[in-house]
């Protein structure tokens, strides 16, 4: 909290702050440090001020590096490929320890973006316009992993973002949200690229062994989630019913003292945007029956 009185001790406690996180990934340590990023970026004189805001950019730019987004991932992925074509010496060790650093880094750029945008959205922070894009997409690349804990920061970061971004401006943020979400599977596999001959050999052992993956079931059916919700909105011709629908309160293992502060993923983050995005004029129209997935139902 003293570096954020500081321009340069600031930053020098940011990247220690950083370094010392990578170390612990785990959802509660993670959750902590993100309220350390979030206070050493702060202005204690001026909560809602220009060097807040700043910092917070700033921060925002940091840590979606670590997050990545889509395309910044494929990339990386072709160059990855390229390299291993040219000399041929990657080792399947080696490929896991990479692919084990790289995932690492995006749990920790996800989780901590998600309790940076909840404090610039409680304080009123401005969001960098020319960031929404890259932060939409990083947020739906992520809840489409395996990880629960990371899947449900990145669909709560997606209702912040919303209200982050200017009303003008919302129309076309859930457009092109609709777009990355239609185009988005389930991320199956650890390596990047495609998989060599002993990964693909220890792949198909590993499913003629082993029963159903629980994770990637898991996955799956929370990306068929999303999609239904998108499909509801579409169907109804309100798209911001989307993020209402993203918002709602449902059960969480994520209840210590520590994740509420930092996350509060039960808790609905839209406040005073919930009449724009579920108007009372359309609350009529959503009888469970109607779109329930069991077609006898919806038929009867």
């Amino acid at each position: 909290q003293l570096a954020a009185w500081d321009g340069d001790g600031s930053k020098l406690c940011l990247e220690k702050l950083i370094a010392i996180g990578r170390r612990n990934v785990s959802e509660e340590a993670l959750a902590a440090m993100g309220l350390a990023l979030c206070a050493v970026i702060s202005d204690p004189l001026a909560p809602q001020g220009e060097i807040a805001a700043s910092r917070a950019a700033e921060l925002l730019r940091r840590l979606l590096q670590m997050a990545g987004d889509e395309e910044a991932s494929d990339k990386a992925g072709e160059v990855t490929d390229a390299a291993d074509a040219e000399d041929g010496a990657a080792s399947l060790a080696r490929k896991r320890v990479l692919a084990a650093e790289r995932d690492g880094e995006q749990r920790c750029g996800v989780v901590w973006l998600a309790t940076l945008m909840r404090r610039m959205s409680q304080q009123q922070l401005p969001l960098p316009a020319d960031l929404v894009t890259s932060l939409s997409r990083a947020f739906v690349r992520s809840f489409s992993g395996l990880s629960m804990f990371v899947a449900d920061c990145s669909l709560k970061s997606l209702c912040n973002l919303y209200r982050l971004v200017t009303a003008e401006t919302r129309g076309e943020f859930l457009k092109a949200l609709f777009s990355s979400i239609s185009n988005r599977t389930v991320v199956s596999n650890m390596f990047v690229g495609t998989p060599d001959t002993q990964a693909r050999k220890e792949e198909k052992d590993s499913k003629e062994t082993g029963g159903p993956n629980s994770w990637k079931i898991a996955a799956k059916e929370r990306v068929d989630l999303v999609k239904d919700l998108m499909f509801l909105a579409r169907e109804l011709q309100h798209p911001a019913l989307f993020i209402g629908l993203l918002d709602q309160p449902s059960g969480s293992v994520w209840t210590g003292e520590i994740m509420r502060e930092a996350l509060d993923l039960q808790a609905p983050c839209l406040g005073e945007l919930e009449s724009t995005v579920c108007p009372v004029s359309l609350r009529p129209k959503l009888y469970t029956y109607l779109f329930h997935p069991n077609a006898q139902l919806r038929q009867a």
